[in-house]
């Protein structure tokens, strides 16, 4: 036989199909070939890798050990640092022959279990087929039987019904009626418990292809020593979706996105008709771009606390103080606006000194107002709706005090030029930075433990709290990131408005819906960061369209609105269906 070359026999498929339920059956488990890779590379990396896992293992267990005295340690340490350097030294000199045979076994697996899930994929195939026939004349039968039913039950009391007179006749009706009923259960019943037989045999046939897959996938994950390759990864989750790929679920989940996606066509299709031009042009796509990098701020600090099942409502008010601190720090001239009945000329100090300095202040006047809600919520467990509600009051409060509403005037241009422009002519710089917001929560929800921490308090403060997670901690640092995020949206914001209390009236509203929209669950525990981005594009995609359209901003309101309650609906019939 030709290496690598595997062909299943009759008589093999025979017996894969009574044990294509467990992946241990697979012959990449019981391959002669791939167990000798297997040996081969364990050889190698049983004074190489694998020591140095161990040793580094040991080492970290040495420091944090509390029973040993420093003596004991440091001899520990030494003896495992030299032995960890030899250890280094042969994983380095096995290296290239590793690959080689790496190589060698991963070709090989690849080769077994192709031949493998073809075979099981096959007996799927040939199971559904041969329960399709079998199914349909179940249906037919059960459909017959039904209709003989119902015509028994007619026939049983229609010609009493015809005779009888008064209540008797009312009291053989309410009989008909139940009897037909009660027929009518029995058919659903049996309808439904054979199409879920059917089903379940499609479904067996999916997880055991799935099922035959995992085998070749753990093997290699042995093969590259615990850790596949990006690609195999991929491929892992492509074949898990098949596999659990439900159509009335993914309607379901979806019905949203393809409304939506409808919408957007009528709308490109219409705007030439009526005369109101083309909508995907570069300038709207750019403004389209802008919209979304100023909204996108707010919604990913307003995210984190709809995972945790909470909520944001001073996010405007908060807008409205980062850009009065903003205005305030950057004007060219003394400011229209006073505070507290004082105001101030800055223009003596440079620039470089009064933007960051700006920029530390707004972050920090956002992020104290934030935490403080937080610190309610977390502490006390009152609900953000109250917390934040408080803090909005306060806050807009205390600005009306401060500025009597007053605006400060536009930020000196010399810096809003520098700070918001288009680079090359096209590309807003505020697409940069709120790229590199994006990134870095994206970094945090999914390559952190506060980010998991995140997730599971979100899902269940119980569970989270026995888990040895800090409810407390957890939630007032939401809030904080919130406030953070809050404080450099409004700072660039800051930079394109005539900065007052008053400014991001309603983004609250608009930043909640984006979240819920993406599919940020409010029930906590469930959502992703590219939701956020999907929800903000949709909403702001929306606004230009209807703009463009000149449709009213009231009806605007009317289908944000209806938009907003679908969501949330569709979230809680998931959530309903989940439970």
């Amino acid at each position: 036989m030709e290496e690598n070359k595997v062909v299943a026999t009759a008589k093999e498929k025979q017996a894969i199909a009574k044990v294509v339920d467990d992946e241990n059956n697979s012959p990449v488990y019981s391959d002669p070939e791939i167990l000798g890779y297997l040996n081969q590379l364990y050889n190698l990396r049983k004074e190489g890798k694998l020591k140095i896992a161990n040793l580094e293992e040991e080492i970290y267990d040495v420091k944090h050990n509390q029973m040993l005295d420093s003596k004991t340690k440091e001899t520990i340490l030494n003896s495992d640092k030299v032995a960890l350097e030899k250890a280094r030294e042969v994983a380095k000199k096995n290296s290239a022959e590793e690959k080689q045979i790496v190589a060698k076994a991963v070709t090989r697996t690849k080769a077994v279990s192709t031949v493998y899930q073809a075979s099981v994929k096959q007996i799927g195939k040939d199971a559904v087929a041969s329960a399709q026939p079998g199914h349909e004349k179940k249906l037919v039968e059960i459909q017959d039987a039904h209709q003989k039913a119902l015509a028994a039950i007619h026939a049983e009391h229609d010609s009493k019904i015809a005779v009888a007179q008064g209540d008797e006749q009312k009291k053989l009706k309410n009989q008909l009626n139940a009897e037909l009923s009660s027929e009518n259960i029995s058919y659903n019943s049996n309808m439904k418990e054979e199409k879920a037989n059917f089903t379940n045999i499609k479904k067996k046939a999916k997880n055991d292809y799935y099922t035959a897959f995992l085998a070749k996938f753990h093997k290699l994950n042995e093969i590259h020593g615990g850790k596949n390759t990006w690609i195999e990864n991929e491929e892992n989750k492509i074949q898990k979706y098949i596999a659990n790929f439900d159509s009335k679920t993914f309607f379901l989940t979806n019905a949203l996105y393809f409304v939506v996606i409808v919408f957007f066509i009528a709308c490109i299709i219409i705007s030439p008709i009526t005369g109101n031009g083309l909508l995907l042009t570069g300038e709207s796509l750019i403004t389209l771009a802008t919209n979304m990098s100023q909204r996108l701020f707010f919604a990913l600090g307003v995210a984190g606390l709809i995972l945790l099942g909470g909520t944001d409502l001073s996010i405007g008010r908060l807008i409205g103080l980062g850009t009065l601190c903003t205005g305030l720090l950057l004007q060219d001239k003394i400011n229209s606006a006073a505070v507290f009945g004082s105001r101030w000329d800055l223009s003596g100090i440079s620039f470089g000194v009064r933007v960051p300095l700006a920029i530390i202040v707004t972050v920090f006047a956002t992020t104290l107002v934030s935490s403080i809600a937080g610190f309610f919520s977390a502490k006390f467990k009152m609900h953000p709706f109250i917390t934040t509600l408080s803090t909005m009051l306060i806050t807009y409060g205390f600005m009306m005090v401060a500025t009597s509403g007053n605006p400060t005037g536009p930020v000196s241009s010399t810096v809003s030029d520098v700070v918001i422009q288009k680079i090359g002519g096209w590309l807003p710089t505020y697409v940069i930075y709120a790229a590199i917001a994006y990134i870095v929560v994206w970094f945090i929800w999914n390559k952190t433990k506060f980010g998991k921490n995140m997730y599971a308090v979100g899902g269940n403060p119980e569970a989270a709290a026995v888990s040895g997670i800090s409810y407390f901690k957890v939630t007032l640092g939401v809030f904080i990131m919130a406030g953070v995020l809050y404080g450099f949206g409004s700072f660039f914001m800051g930079m394109i408005s005539n900065p007052a209390a008053n400014n991001g009236y309603g983004y609250e509203l608009d930043a909640i819906a984006s979240c819920v929209i993406g599919g940020i669950s409010f029930f906590g525990g469930i959502g992703k960061v590219s939701g956020t981005i999907l929800g903000v594009l949709i909403f702001e995609g929306m606004t230009l369209c209807l703009t463009m359209l000149n449709v009213s901003s009231y009806w605007q309101f009317v289908i944000k609105g209806v938009i907003l309650m679908a969501a949330v609906a569709l979230d809680s019939l998931k959530y309903l269906k989940k439970k």
